[in-house]
């Protein structure tokens, strides 16, 4: 069966409209969101965003049409998890176009979650390349309607 956005992105944790302008401001503020979802422990938190920041100078995980995908692995993670940030603005996140990064979805996962990491990758690249997807992603107003439109769009890939 494939997975579905709504069995790794964590509602309470999105981030509707992100405050920073650069890519590690974003990433700690995604990370602090997954803090206060109760999704991280306290304690983890700044190994999370080593792991995350170690990823991105391996390379960025822009990839074009507007989206990044930052992503890491943890220890300190039990289970696959991501949540959904915007930026209205846009942040640079080393596009090989150079484009600013407006929609952001973080995978996180523990070392033993490989192949449904790896899953989680490939089920948002897919959706990514549709301009359709990321616009309507960029247009809905709340965390709530982020969710709504990925459990829809699940529905109808099913």
């Amino acid at each position: 069966m494939p997975l579905d956005f709504s069995d790794f992105i964590v509602e309470a944790a999105i981030v509707p409209d992100l405050a920073a302008a650069d890519k590690d401001g974003a990433l700690g503020e995604m990370v602090d969101s997954f803090v206060r979802a109760g999704v991280i422990a306290r304690e983890h938190q700044p190994g999370v965003l080593q792991a995350l920041l170690l990823r991105e100078n391996i390379s960025s995980t822009a990839i074009g049409n507007g989206i990044a995908i930052p992503h890491a692995k943890h220890p300190g993670l039990a289970r696959l998890t991501g949540l959904v940030a915007r930026s209205r603005e846009g942040i640079p996140f080393g596009a090989d176009n150079e484009e600013s990064s407006k929609v952001f979805f973080m995978i996180l996962s523990g070392p033993q979650d490989y192949s449904r990491h790896l899953e989680a990758l490939a089920r948002v690249a897919r959706a990514g390349r549709d301009p359709l997807f990321v616009r309507y992603l960029q247009g809905v107003r709340d965390a709530r309607g982020i969710m709504a439109y990925l459990e829809k769009y699940d529905e109808e890939r099913s």
